[in-house]
């Protein structure tokens, strides 16, 4: 779309809205004005040339609204499912694999993955999609060709068959993890026939242990795979469940392969196969394991919420001028506060503050700005944009 000469572009989203500079000023960022969203979800549009009450104040803008959908993300969970899972979380790992069965009291790590699992996919929007996976399929190494609930948007009956599904797992078998999560990426490959996923996807891995089935395919999974997983846009979070104590370096490098890596500076890569924490690990949950498991599932989910706004394609930067930008996010509570550009430092690798991205397609949120935004799901972020030669820059 080409703006007309001396016109600014908005774009609303029920989480992250964009509005863009037109006339008057002042502190207050006033109402957005235009046409709402499409009976189907899509983005519809309006031109208004009343007054934009922005810090930057351009008199000779007017201003062109566009509403639409906030951006959805598609999740899929793959568990282990192998005999180990029947032990309790405090049992220790030898005596574990030694004899692989449930507590005479108390609850399995399955079973408290089950009810975890349960509680992130209840924190989900409809709208966004989610699917199940296990490794393996049967009591060696067998790797399903299929998840047992496809990607799919959480409708009632989708959160149905989700529940009943994870409720009618028995663990048994081996742990052919390196299959398995392959057969995963496939569901999530947007060059997959048919594919139809929204564009933030992640594969959402749990595990108690070792690569048991192809221990010869770890190192070529880890270097070719999962990077290639990352390119095509699927990211992979890795949670160690007690039991993962000699797989952490294999964890930690798909966590930082996969692009979840815990920080910057996290261990990975080592000779040790019992050192790296990229990933997250809870071999030290013991007893508060389930609760530990919950809270990194339900990060998991926050971290697929976008912190990104996306403009309109073909923005006219003859007319928009994108070194005046204003980025601002307003809590649920109301409180607004303005989010500084940061450009000392990539925006995953230790920025704070808002960069734009693949040139000025969208505006990302970074570390800590991005964090806030997260922890609140009712928050929103506007932009305004000003127009060339109607004042001073502002970022």
């Amino acid at each position: 779309m080409r703006t007309a000469l001396g016109a600014a572009v908005c774009l609303v989203l029920p989480l992250i809205a964009v509005a863009c500079g037109g006339g008057g000023s002042g502190e207050s960022m006033g109402p957005a004005g235009g046409a709402g969203p499409r009976a189907d979800g899509g983005i519809g549009g309006a031109t208004d040339g009343g007054p934009f009450t922005g810090e930057l104040g351009d008199a000779v803008c007017s201003r062109t609204l566009l509403e639409g959908r906030r951006a959805e993300v598609a999740m899929l969970f793959v568990v282990d499912r192998s005999g180990s899972m029947n032990c309790a979380p405090t049992t220790p790992t030898a005596v574990c694999e030694a004899s692989p069965v449930r507590p005479s009291t108390g609850l399995s790590k399955f079973d408290l993955i089950r009810s975890s699992l349960g509680q992130v996919i209840g924190s989900l929007r409809d709208a966004d999609r989610a699917g199940l996976a296990v490794f393996g399929s049967d009591d060696a190494c067998g790797v399903a060709s299929a998840p047992l609930v496809e990607v799919a948007p959480l409708t009632p009956a989708h959160r149905q068959s989700m529940s009943q599904t994870i409720a009618g797992i028995s663990p048994r078998g081996a742990t052919p993890l390196v299959g398995g999560t392959t057969v995963a990426y496939e569901q999530l490959n947007p060059n997959r026939p048919g594919f139809a996923l929204p564009k933030r996807r992640f594969l959402v891995l749990v595990t108690d242990g070792a690569e048991t089935c192809a221990p010869g395919s770890v190192a070529n999974f880890l270097s070719t795979t999962v990077e290639d997983a990352r390119r095509v846009g699927i990211r992979t979070f890795v949670v160690g469940a007690p039991g993962s104590e000699p797989a952490r370096a294999m964890l930690s490098e798909i966590a930082f392969r996969g692009g979840t890596a815990t920080g910057a500076a996290c261990v990975h890569g080592g000779p040790s196969p019992t050192v790296g924490d990229c990933h997250v690990d809870l071999t030290q949950s013991g007893a508060n394991f389930g609760a530990a498991l919950e809270t990194a599932l339900l990060s998991a989910a926050r971290l697929a919420i976008p912190c990104e706004v996306e403009f309109p394609a073909g923005l006219d930067d003859q007319v928009v001028d994108f070194s005046r930008a204003v980025v601002r996010t307003t809590a649920s509570s109301g409180t607004t506060v303005r989010v500084p550009e940061d450009r000392t430092a990539p925006c995953d690798d230790g920025a704070h503050g808002w960069q734009y991205e693949d040139g000025h397609a969208r505006v990302v949120l970074c570390g800590s700005a991005c964090d806030a935004l997260r922890s609140d799901r009712g928050a929103k972020v506007t932009v305004e944009l000003g127009c060339r030669g109607s004042g001073p820059t502002a970022r």
